[in-house]
């Protein structure tokens, strides 16, 4: 399951392979364990998975994402993990993707309620992919109206979660809006 192919399988993304008819709640938490078991592994290892993951299956996983509405899934966690790679950041820099980071914006703020009582990891990985998309593709399209609801929101969440990595995103995210 640490291979590209066991990504995707996981994401449903290899028709009959992988787990079936699983709750996307469920399919997040096995994607986030895969990424876990991949940290684990050699550098090289994990760079080589990620960008062959990225070359096989990074245009299903966007279409993946734009179609799941929730503000944290098994799509955005995979997407975060791989944006380093130069494929993600090609796709990215498209003019028919200049929509993510206010999609992933918009998404934030409409689970910000929700996410103050999510665990600091959860938040963590949220923030880390919006401030990603933040630096590749800048706030430009963000409305000034949802700029101004979210302030706030990376404010709280910069001092809820201090020295740890929620809370550094938020100033990240804060620091660019």
């Amino acid at each position: 399951l640490l291979s590209a192919d066991g990504l995707a399988s996981t994401m449903g993304l290899i028709p009959g392979e992988g787990p079936q008819g699983i709750d996307e709640d469920v399919r997040r938490e096995l994607i986030s364990r895969q990424l876990g078991g991949l940290q684990q592994t050699n550098p090289s290892i994990r760079m080589t998975t990620h960008c062959e993951y990225a070359a096989k299956y990074l245009p299903q996983t966007i279409q993946k994402w734009r179609g799941d509405e929730s503000v944290i899934s098994g799509p955005s966690i995979l997407l975060s993990e791989i944006s380093w790679c130069p494929y993600f950041m090609r796709l990215a820099i498209l003019p028919e993707n200049q929509d993510f980071v206010v999609l992933q914006f918009k998404r934030a703020l409409l689970a910000a309620d929700a996410m103050n009582n999510m665990p600091s990891s959860d938040v963590a990985q949220i923030l880390q992919f919006l401030s990603t998309l933040l630096v590749v593709q800048g706030p430009i399209g963000i409305s000034t109206e949802d700029k101004d609801a979210m302030i706030p929101r990376l404010r709280l969440w910069k001092r809820k979660f201090p020295g740890v990595l929620a809370g550094r995103t938020a100033e990240r995210c804060l620091t660019v809006v």
